[in-house]
């Protein structure tokens, strides 16, 4: 999922600069903005596993399956 989603994106950012004449600098900063937000929902999904697990071990359940 990640890999086609990042290779979609490249995609689309190259027929972006190829097309809109976007410059390769407008390119790199749409990227790299890409790959943060992308970052940041990793990060929020790994603190959201966290926080269920803290929850679990509060209320005595197993923490595995």
């Amino acid at each position: 999922d990640m890999i086609q989603s990042a290779s979609d994106s490249k995609h689309l950012a190259f027929v972006s600069y190829k097309l809109a004449g976007t410059s390769y600098s407008e390119l790199l900063a749409a990227e790299l903005k890409l790959q943060s937000i992308m970052l940041e929902r990793v990060n929020l999904q790994a603190s959201l596993a966290l926080q269920q697990l803290r929850y679990k071990y509060i209320k005595g359940e197993k923490l595995y399956d």
